[in-house]
């Protein structure tokens, strides 16, 4: 499956409340070997989908986070915000990232709406 699809599963189970164990172990595993074909949409989707459904894969985390910030520039603020959203669902607390978002949402904030810098601004506090 392509990065895209994978991440549209995910999201879908997710969105619905469904946990498959197996499925979400899978896509895990799958995402973690083609990450660098992620786009940034992908990661955020994916990685709110997971928190979502309050599953914490660490590999799948660390690998998400570590492409994310390779490519922080290519997230738009709603994939900034729901990266934030979903460390701080899951209580996953990786200051690099949290900070090089905050950086990022800082230098587009007239991008945002205003839910995204609510949302933003809120979350690393639940840290």
């Amino acid at each position: 499956f392509a990065p895209q699809e994978l991440s549209n599963t995910v999201w879908s189970y997710a969105s619905m409340l469904l946990q498959d164990g197996t499925l979400l172990d899978a896509i895990a595993l799958a995402a973690e070997d083609r990450i660098r074909a992620f786009s940034a949409q992908d990661i955020a989707n994916t990685t709110w989908a997971y928190a979502k459904l309050h599953i914490t894969d660490l590999r799948l985390l660390d690998a998400m986070s570590s492409y994310a910030m390779s490519i922080l520039s290519e997230f738009d603020q709603q994939g900034l915000s729901n990266m934030l959203w979903a460390c701080a669902e899951i209580g996953y607390q990786n200051m690099p990232l949290c900070d090089a978002i905050a950086s990022a949402a800082v230098r587009r904030i007239d991008e945002f709406e205003m839910q995204g810098p609510a949302n933003s601004a809120w979350r690393p506090s639940t840290l």
